[in-house]
């Protein structure tokens, strides 16, 4: 029977990177955004044309970041289940590095 630190051990590395991906998530905002969404939308001004109420163009503009968030989220559970684990998770480290701190640098 294997103590938690024969865990820990086995496991050191990929749960330190999950914690920095993690952290470095939260710090440039996305779940924020995915909460925030309207509100973000609506100070910005934009509207969806041939509706004039600016909460509900932005409950709308906000529903499409939702949609493309779920698409995303499937498109990557089918090719992980396709292509593997390790060899999707070695490609988009990189990719999903590079995407954080272009979105980083965006909301800045």
């Amino acid at each position: 029977m294997q103590k938690c630190r024969d865990i820990f051990k086995i496991y050191y590395w990929p749960f330190f990177i999950v914690i920095i991906m993690t952290t470095f998530g939260q710090l440039v905002g996305t779940s924020a955004f995915l909460y925030y969404g309207p509100e973000i939308i609506k100070n910005t001004d934009a509207d969806v044309d041939g509706i004039t109420e600016k909460n509900e163009s932005a409950d709308i503009l906000d529903n499409f970041i939702i949609v493309s968030f779920i698409f995303g989220n499937l498109i990557s559970a089918i090719l992980i289940y396709f292509l593997g684990r390790k060899t999707i998770t070695l490609t988009a480290l990189a990719v999903a590095f590079g995407t954080a701190v272009g979105l980083s640098y965006c909301m800045y």
